[in-house]
């Protein structure tokens, strides 16, 4: 039977980021979780063996040095090495900025829920995660608490710099709305995906189609369309641009794509617009 421990946390106060579930395990050779979904985040950090994390379709080897997230209601499945099974520390937190926060730290681009820390970092990192999961205690005080969830930001802080592109304070979805507004009235003239959009800002898709249901009500794709279109429209209007110029530089790289899209919109053609303006 495998090496278990595990502490439950139920804090009253915390809400943004609050620890959930604090343990260690050090696993025999048969030892398999899930499919599962879980109802909180979940960080592992291997000490030593190795073993497998499936999640979204992908079978992930861990070793000892990588740092992985299990994602809440998802199935996932973590499984040991027969010959050579893992140890690993694990903090299962939630809160209303935990997601937020794994997606800026990167989690959820390319679907990357596996980062390896370097041979300097191990050491660090194993003292972190040991001084925030105290199993012994059978319960926490205000103090200790604090304590524990301070660890745990280093613990993320450290994963953090392993990224460029991670922004250096945590800013609130609205200013990222404002970022890919500007971004798409910069860039409408060239291919924009919503896994583009998703890279670049370091969101899971499912936050990006939220956000642009949420403030327009269109899909990120319906969306962009329409910007091009009202762009399209504009200099119909308001230039003697060749109509396939205008198309072009609209970001539709289909004439008779646009000249579809531009009559559903308007119920009129670009021509019939310029004819009678």
């Amino acid at each position: 039977m495998s090496d278990y421990k595990i502490f439950q946390c139920r804090p009253k106060n915390y809400y943004d980021l609050a620890i959930y579930q604090i343990g260690h395990e050090k696993c025999e050779s048969d030892h398999s979780y899930g499919p599962v979904k879980r109802d909180c985040y979940l960080l592992h950090f291997v000490v030593s063996g190795k073993g497998y994390y499936e999640v979204r379709g992908k079978e992930i080897p861990l070793k000892a040095g990588d740092c992985f997230l299990v994602i809440p209601e998802e199935n996932t499945r973590i499984y040991a090495e027969q010959a050579d099974p893992y140890e690993y520390f694990w903090i299962g937190f939630r809160g209303t900025n935990a997601q937020q926060l794994m997606e800026h730290i990167g989690f959820y681009v390319n679907n990357n829920f596996v980062f390896s820390c370097n041979e300097n970092e191990f050491e660090v990192l194993k003292d972190y995660f040991r001084k925030t999961i105290d199993c012994e205690r059978p319960e926490m005080d205000e103090k200790e608490y604090i304590r524990s969830l301070g660890y745990l930001y280093l613990i993320l802080s450290m994963i953090s710099r392993r990224d460029s592109f991670v922004p250096s304070a945590i800013r609130l979805h609205m200013d990222f709305w404002k970022e890919i507004m500007e971004y798409i009235a910069f860039h409408y003239d060239a291919p924009i995906t919503v896994d583009g959009l998703s890279k670049r800002f370091g969101f899971h898709r499912t936050t990006i189609f939220k956000l642009f249901h949420k403030n327009t009500g269109m899909s990120p794709t319906e969306y962009i369309l329409n910007y091009r279109l009202d762009k399209a429209m504009n200099f119909v209007k308001t230039t003697d641009m060749p109509f396939k110029s205008i198309a072009i530089n609209c970001g539709f790289n289909s004439l008779s794509y646009f000249y579809r899209s531009f009559k559903n919109k308007f119920e009129r053609t670009p021509q019939q617009i310029r004819v009678l303006d």
